[in-house]
């Protein structure tokens, strides 16, 4: 799994490429954790690149919102392949994180 970040309008977007699993969960809570703790409150997660996630993944997506949504912050997901939009949906968070087909309509959610 390899990041990519770049803040736009004062949104962090943090770029996700690869296999969200096990292995790489570890990594992921650690980027999102540094992100939160340094100021971070606009999170948009881009995961155009991923191609498969797992349990592991969907907790640290779960632990991180709710962290955000404890400090007034809140973290969208974006480009998500239908795979993965079918994972997030059957597994329930999709009722805790909002999941949008594209960036700009993550970003003017953030913006909202």
């Amino acid at each position: 799994m390899t990041f990519s970040e770049e803040k736009v309008d004062g949104v962090i977007v943090l770029g996700i490429s690869g296999k969200v699993n096990t292995e790489a969960s570890e990594d992921l809570l650690k980027k999102m954790t540094d992100l939160i703790d340094n100021g971070a409150r606009r999170l948009l997660l881009d995961l155009s690149g991923v191609d498969y996630i797992n349990s592991s993944g969907l907790r640290v997506f779960l632990t991180a919102a709710k962290r955000m949504a404890d400090l007034s912050g809140k973290i969208v997901l974006a480009n998500v392949t239908e795979l993965i939009y079918q994972v997030l949906h059957v597994s329930g968070c999709t009722s805790h994180i909002e999941v949008y087909s594209s960036r700009e309509e993550a970003f003017k959610a953030l913006k909202d």
